[in-house]
């Protein structure tokens, strides 16, 4: 039971010798083809992409996975559009699928960039090293200052 759950954690994740974990997109068997010939491949065929999650930790890979993922199929769509087929997933994927998963992939980033930012208090301070707490939320507050 507990072996079914840890395969669905590691689903779409991969381990190189190094020890740094990389999402892994597989491309479907039936369109290997219409992939090979999106990216010119020499063979023909691609049957999945590889990209790194440039960490050493499993359960930081597995939170990095699914904006990883979502950039890979969002490139490999692109490049099909490009050619004229349709994108993974079949035909029932809108056309702006890769603009609302780059809006996914640019708030993970956000919120990334969020959490490794400071959470030590940096008061505003004038010329004379006076701290100014009370910044006005409204035009009239702002006029009030003045």
């Amino acid at each position: 039971m507990g072996m079914k759950k840890d395969a669905e954690k590691m689903f779409g994740l991969r381990r190189a010798a190094s020890g740094l974990w990389s999402a892994r997109l597989s491309i479907p068997r039936n369109r290997w083809k219409d992939v090979g010939q999106a990216f010119q491949t020499k063979s023909g065929i691609r049957q999945d992409f590889v990209k790194s999650l440039q960490t050493k930790d499993k359960q930081e890979a597995i939170q990095r996975r699914d904006a990883a993922l979502a950039a890979l199929r969002s490139v490999v769509n692109e490049k099909l559009r490009e050619i004229g087929k349709p994108p993974l997933g079949g035909e029932w994927e809108a056309s702006c699928m890769g603009i609302a998963e780059k809006a996914v992939v640019d708030a993970l980033s956000a919120r990334k960039q969020i959490d490794q930012a400071s959470d030590a208090y940096e008061p505003v301070q004038d010329a004379y090293g006076n701290v100014n707490e009370n910044i006005p939320a409204t035009e009239q507050g702002l006029s009030e200052h003045n």
